[in-house]
């Protein structure tokens, strides 16, 4: 499969996840359905960075955005030389959450994410992948946790695009299906 643009690749990444996930279910050996699992929240937290990566980028060429939101959505620094700010090519490391945060209040400020159950899976399901990359102890992940990320990342996605294009996330419907069979 070719893979044209970052959008497709965010799909991709995100069925590769599912699959993941579909593999674990049908696995009875302990190890495989742990690294099947982990496999599944790493995919699936990456295809949402790479969703918020190409919306931001998107933006950030085509919105009036003032320079301290195009710095937090680029993840560059801000300098100020001869009189000017202006960002930099230096790196500004700003959080996932913080990323989706700024989008959905600046784009649909009616969003209620403190009374929601897909923020709290989301918020989880990317501190299961922060622990998984940067491990100080060991994590054993369930099932439902690995369900509650897919389903998270699809709805925070589905939320992100309604706000930002006003229509829904094309592959929303597809839910915890991938379209893979390996």
């Amino acid at each position: 499969m070719k893979i044209s643009n970052v959008d497709e690749y965010a799909n991709d990444l995100l069925n590769k996840g599912k699959r993941f996930y579909e593999k674990a279910k049908q696995e009875s050996n302990d190890i495989a359905i742990s690294a099947y699992f982990q496999s599944s929240i790493i995919f699936s937290i990456m295809s949402l960075e790479t969703t918020i990566f190409s919306i931001s980028d998107e933006l950030c060429k085509r919105q009036d955005l003032t320079l301290l939101e195009k710095s937090l959505l680029l993840e560059k620094d801000v300098s100020f030389d001869n009189g000017v700010f202006s960002l930099t090519d230096k790196l500004k490391m700003s959080k996932l959450i913080d990323k989706i945060d700024f989008l959905l209040l600046r784009f649909n400020s009616k969003v209620d994410k403190a009374n929601s159950l897909w923020w709290n899976h989301l918020k989880e399901g990317i501190r299961l992948r922060n622990e998984l990359i940067h491990p100080k102890n060991v994590t054993e992940i369930t099932l439902k946790q690995v369900e509650n990320t897919i389903l998270s990342v699809l709805k925070c996605t589905d939320v992100i695009y309604r706000a930002v294009y006003k229509k829904g996330y094309p592959h929303y419907n597809r839910k915890l299906t991938s379209v893979y069979d390996f």
